[in-house]
């Protein structure tokens, strides 16, 4: 395992792992990221920002037991908004994110033997609110009570559009995924995530094993755009070897190309704000390696280079 581990952070070291961004979006990314502490008698908020100098991976079990979690943690691109992962660069190369879909239930139909719903997370009545169905789902299948799974839907920030409904939408699962339904309320989330982390282990070593660099997002990963079809292919072919069928997968087409559009810099941005962000980065120690799209150099350009990433300093 770990000797896997060491191939894999070799590969990712040997990189140039960049982000292509405005000043603006840097400090909404800050901002969204952020660790987040709200001191009530100054009714403010203190910020971190992204630690770009995080590039190795580590994995990450539960239980005291190597057959729970297992998932690969530690990347700087893990904590990214969803929205800012198509401006991801690879040795300065577009990216594009190809990811399972509906991973763990159809992991779950792959076990039983039964053929998995097109979409999993799709309910009659919740079409426009699929990644709130997707995070309820998980909680039904993490949670071993189900009196609990209604309080961890009102809580959880990704099901706020149906936490007033959550009645309905536990049965609505239910309903739909009836030859599966032995697993809600089993508390076999960390389980499955051990034989997805497995998955994502054997797709990161064959994938370097052809000189291709792969990040890691749990059921998702990222290569450059020339390696789509190198990915797309691996990831169906271990589902297949592990699991007996070949697992769907997607992608966005137009996301990777996006990162390599000008981005035109709002002149709205104050200096103060963009003077924040920079010095936030300066005093954490940090590696400022977003990469600025103006055609002209801006003061505040830091260019990412080979040295960076592997630990040197400049």
């Amino acid at each position: 395992m770990q000797c896997n581990l060491r191939v894999i952070n070799e590969g990712l070291l040997n990189a140039c792992i960049g982000l292509k961004v405005t000043d603006k979006m840097l400090i909404d990314i800050c901002w969204k990221t952020a660790q987040k502490k709200v001191v009530k008698e100054m009714k403010s908020r203190r910020t971190k920002p992204v630690n770009f100098s995080k590039l190795q991976l580590r994995r990450v079990f539960n239980n005291s037991s190597f057959e729970q979690g297992g998932r690969f943690y530690g990347g700087w691109w893990q904590i990214l908004p969803k929205s800012y992962r198509k401006y991801i660069t690879i040795d300065d190369e577009a990216t594009v994110e190809v990811d399972f879909t509906g991973l763990h239930p159809t992991m779950i139909y792959a076990i039983k033997g039964a053929e998995c719903p097109d979409d999993p997370y799709e309910l009659p009545g919740f079409t426009q609110r699929r990644e709130a169905i997707k995070a309820a789902a998980n909680i039904m299948i993490n949670s071993k009570d189900l009196g609990k799974v209604y309080g961890a839907i009102f809580e959880d920030e990704k099901c706020e559009s149906i936490r007033y409904e959550a009645k309905s939408v536990v049965a609505a699962l239910k309903k739909k995924h009836t030859s599966i339904s032995e697993f809600f309320c089993s508390g076999s989330g960390l389980k499955l995530q051990y034989e997805d982390s497995q998955m994502a282990e054997e797709i990161l070593l064959s994938l370097s094993g052809k000189g291709i660099v792969a990040l890691p997002i749990h059921d998702s990963f990222i290569v450059k755009l020339r390696h789509l079809k190198e990915l797309d292919d691996t990831m169906r072919e271990v589902s297949t070897r592990r699991f007996g069928r070949e697992f769907k997968v997607k992608h966005d087409d137009e996301a990777g190309l996006l990162s390599f559009k000008l981005v035109a810099c709002d002149s709205s941005e104050s200096d103060t704000e963009i003077d924040e962000v920079i010095d936030l980065i300066s005093n954490e120690n940090m590696l400022g390696i977003y990469l600025r799209l103006e055609d002209e150099p801006h003061r505040y350009y830091q260019e990412q280079v080979r040295q960076m990433t592997r630990g040197l300093t400049v």
